[in-house]
């Protein structure tokens, strides 16, 4: 796999601590605006991070992946449990669904 570039990672630590999100939408690298009263004290971690040696915050990606991940799988879990169709009750009307033709590779890709 890859290393992700320097200023990804740089921008994905600063929208991580101020960007005020879930852990889930962290993991999946969704941005969201930084608050204006954070704004200040977002660009100084930026600054933070940019005079930071690359290793260390390479490092600090990494470990706060590896805090986030728990976490994230847990949220997915919950919400993906909620859902209807992974209920213990949800059913699947096989013989129903049975009866509509098959969709072409044309029509899926529209």
């Amino acid at each position: 796999m890859s290393e992700l570039p320097l200023p990804a990672i740089v921008g994905w630590l600063v929208h991580e601590r101020y960007g005020g999100y879930d852990a889930a939408t962290k993991i999946f690298g969704q941005m969201q605006h930084i608050p204006p009263d954070q704004f200040g004290e977002a660009e100084a971690f930026r600054g933070l991070l940019k005079r930071a040696p690359e290793q260390q915050v390479r490092q600090w990606f990494h470990e706060r992946l590896q805090q986030l991940f728990p976490v994230a799988r847990e949220a997915v879990e919950e919400s993906e449990s909620a859902l209807f169709f992974n209920r213990l009750n949800a059913f699947a009307d096989f013989n129903y669904w049975a009866k509509y033709p098959s969709w072409s590779l044309q029509e899926v890709a529209a």
